[in-house]
């Protein structure tokens, strides 16, 4: 029982932050290594595609 409560309230939330952190961290400095252009950029992009 209480290894269900720890795997729900520790383990979920850090897989949570961590799937976060990728997203919002990871992901842009992979693009920025790869492409060598700003993260920033992309997002301007992407709002003029959309407008």
């Amino acid at each position: 029982m209480f290894g269900f409560l720890i795997r729900l309230f520790v383990k979920l939330p850090l897989f949570i932050l961590f799937y976060i952190l990728t997203l919002t961290v990871i992901i842009p400095i992979l693009y920025w290594v790869i492409f060598n252009d700003d993260w920033l950029f992309l997002i301007g992009d992407i709002n003029e595609i959309g407008e």
